[in-house]
This record gives C-alpha cells, sequence and structure tokens, in this order.
C-alpha cells in the first residue's frame, strides 16, 4: 500500500511540476532570469517524472507476473522506518517498510522474498525459523 501511494505522490508532484513549467513557458518576457527559472522549475519536474516512472515500471512488472523471488538466509537490520533485508546466498540486499525492533532483527533460515524488479521493494516476504540474534 505505502508503494502505491509514493506512486501516487510522484504523480501528483510531476503534475504540479509540469504545470509550473507551461506556466513559466506561457508568461515568459523578454527576461535575462528566464534560464534560471525554467531550470529551477524543470529541475524538480525531472526528478518527479523519474522518479514516479520508476514506480509505475515495478507496479506493471507485479500486475504482469513478472516478480522476482529469491530463497536464502535473510539477515535482517534493526530499523524502524526502512529495513535493509540482506539475502546471503544471493549477495542481495531488499528494502522493506517494516517496523523492527531490536529483538525482530537477526538471521533467519529459509527465508522467502517477492519483491519489485527494478526498486528492491520487498512485497511480500515469509522465513521459516530463527537462527541466531544480532550482537549488541
Amino acid at each position: 500500500m505505502q508503494f502505491y501511494l509514493q506512486t501516487l505522490l510522484g504523480i501528483t508532484l510531476t503534475l504540479i511540476a509540469l504545470y509550473h513549467v507551461i506556466r513559466i513557458f506561457k508568461n515568459r518576457k523578454e527576461n535575462l532570469d528566464f534560464p534560471i527559472h525554467i531550470f529551477m522549475a524543470g529541475a524538480p519536474f525531472v526528478i518527479a517524472l523519474t522518479l514516479t516512472t520508476v514506480h509505475i515500471v515495478d507496479i506493471a512488472l507485479q500486475w504482469t507476473t513478472i516478480v522476482p523471488t529469491v530463497q536464502g538466509t535473510c539477515v535482517i537490520d534493526y530499523g524502524k522506518y526502512i529495513v535493509p533485508i540482506k539475502v546471503e546466498e544471493n549477495d542481495l540486499t531488499l528494502l522493506s517498510s517494516m517496523y523492527l525492533d531490536d529483538e525482530g532483527a537477526g538471521t533467519y533460515y529459509g527465508c522467502e522474498a517477492s519483491y519489485y524488479p527494478v526498486t528492491k521493494f520487498i512485497i511480500d516476504y515469509k522465513y521459516d525459523s530463527y537462527l541466531d540474534t544480532h550482537e549488541y
């Protein structure tokens, strides 16, 4: 759900930035600051468009059932907002937006995770058993 909200926010910011770029072009006058105005309005537009495109590609790939799944031993680090989950066998680090306290971090055996292919953000994951705790 959070991934879809980020995409919706990105689309909104892209449209707002596009509106400002068009408005600057329509209202331009003989002004020496015109290139600076275009840069200041165009840079957020390009950034928002790039991020939105990446999210839309991930969602389109999920809808067409092209979702990679990885299995192996997962090492979950401590994190409050974005939690990195490293799958050791594949040397792959995925990101998850779950909340973990100190006791949730550690190494899990038999981890299986499906993720968005472009952003490496986890869609769903499962694990079998807990191996050991992390060091304090």
